[in-house]
């Protein structure tokens, strides 16, 4: 079977995405403690990649690996261990119940490029565009999960349509 793998530049990513999550934790008033949960979060949320065959099915490997590793495999009891699971299943997903987790995370990786430096929103939906093509799901989600998490002050996506 043939994974995708981190290459470095996600590797800088996923480091990226861990520091501006614990940053952006810190400045909306959370404690030390959960700015680290963050950090942890932020440094799991592609990790599925080392063993994806597709790019979409990342954060389900992601986020079994955390509730391996951390619950057994089981069902993490509490919000603060279904929030972070949930988090990272759907960190560039539509969530019914936004969560601070979802939120911090998805506005996290919205800041910081695909080579890991932090760049400002407008600069990641670019690069995601100029990846996946301007009316690719990947992009429009991009734009509808940046204008969800308060990156955007217009949804994007619907003015693509």
């Amino acid at each position: 079977m043939s994974y995708i793998g981190i290459s470095e530049d996600r590797l800088h990513h996923i480091l990226g995405v861990a520091r501006k999550a614990y940053k952006i934790a810190l400045e909306r008033g959370h404690d030390e403690e959960f700015a680290r949960k963050m950090f942890v979060l932020g440094f799991n949320h592609d990790i599925g990649y080392e063993f994806s065959t597709k790019k979409s099915e990342h954060p389900d490997i992601s986020s079994r690996m955390l509730s391996d590793a951390f619950y057994g495999g089981k069902e993490p009891l509490g919000d603060i261990g279904g929030n972070s699971v949930r988090a990272i299943l759907k960190h560039g997903r539509y969530i019914d119940v936004v969560t601070e987790e979802w939120l911090i995370l998805n506005q996290a990786d919205m800041q910081v490029d695909s080579k890991g430096s932090e760049v400002d929103v407008y600069k990641r939906l670019d690069d995601i565009k100029d990846r996946f093509g301007e009316h690719s799901e990947v992009y429009l989600t991009a734009c509808d999960i940046s204008y969800l998490v308060k990156l955007t002050n217009i949804n994007l996506a619907t003015h693509l349509a």
